[in-house]
């Protein structure tokens, strides 16, 4: 079963749960017993990852064993990153965050809480970059958290920072992610998702004997990273103008049930009009 239907089947019974949850405290308890039982499941697979191996070889043959040159395939790596039982506990700390949020959006963010919520927003950044800059080091310093970036690894500080930048959107980032070309590489962001591999598989592929811990090599690694990133991001976009959005238009009006009203005297406006930008809005 892939991740995608694992969520499907998960959402009815995390609504069911998270509607329950009729204070701040219960969903604070949620994320917290959620962020344990993630990073549990990877400390347990991690443990015993020998003993997992054995009984991939047992009863799925030597193509289901994680080695060192062929790890992708293995039934290991499938628990940990492709298979749902890892990833719902970052799909359950995601709904937990969401329906904290709206708990308390109705409610105006005191003075105080504007203040440290911007602190928090900067402390979630920094915790991500030092995180993943860490679990990506050439000399893995933390094997562990190298390890849990296949899975939880980043959920706390990304939960956080999402939580921060809709609640609290004084902030200089909440405004910069707010701006026409954030906003842009969002509304492309499947194409990037689509692209990723084939256009930064190529950079990793040819720095893969580079020794990165040489200043220069770094440097130059990270400067071609820069360059490729960007030419990611714009082929995303061409591919979300030229592609993805006439065909979501296209579909939309073969498929659309929407019923059609052709007395004009009984469309009743809304609000303000507005122009359609082809957006992403559900």
């Amino acid at each position: 079963m892939s991740t995608e239907w694992g969520f499907y089947f998960a959402y009815p019974v995390l609504l069911w749960g998270l509607n329950r949850c009729r204070s701040v405290y219960s969903n604070v308890a949620i994320m917290v017993a959620t962020s344990i039982g993630g990073f549990g499941f990877i400390a347990l697979v991690w443990k015993n990852w020998t003993g997992l191996n054995e009984a991939a070889l047992r009863y799925f043959g030597p193509s289901a064993v994680a080695t060192s040159s062929a790890i992708n395939d293995s039934m290991n790596f499938w628990l940990i990153y492709f298979s749902p039982y890892s990833r719902v506990f970052e799909f359950l700390l995601g709904g937990a965050c969401a329906a904290l949020y709206m708990r308390i959006a109705t409610r105006p963010a005191s003075l105080s809480e504007r203040g440290w919520g911007e602190w928090a927003t900067y402390i979630a950044v920094t915790v991500l970059v030092l995180e993943y800059l860490v679990m990506q080091y050439p000399t893995r310093p933390s094997p562990f958290l190298t390890f849990s970036g296949n899975s939880f690894g980043l959920a706390i500080p990304v939960a956080a920072l999402l939580f921060c930048l809709a609640r609290y959107r004084q902030t200089p980032l909440s405004r910069l992610l707010s701006t026409r070309p954030a906003i842009v590489c969002g509304e492309a962001s499947y194409p990037i998702y689509l692209l990723q591999y084939l256009v930064l598989g190529g950079l990793f592929s040819a720095t893969a004997s580079v020794d990165l811990l040489g200043r220069w090599n770094l440097l130059t690694f990270f400067g071609r990273f820069i360059l490729v990133l960007l030419e990611l991001v714009g082929l995303a976009i061409v591919v979300h103008v030229a592609y993805e959005r006439p065909a979501r238009r296209w579909l939309r009006r073969r498929l659309s049930t929407r019923s059609r009203i052709h007395e004009p005297s009984a469309i009743i406006p809304l609000g303000p009009a507005t122009t359609d930008t082809g957006g992403d809005l559900g």
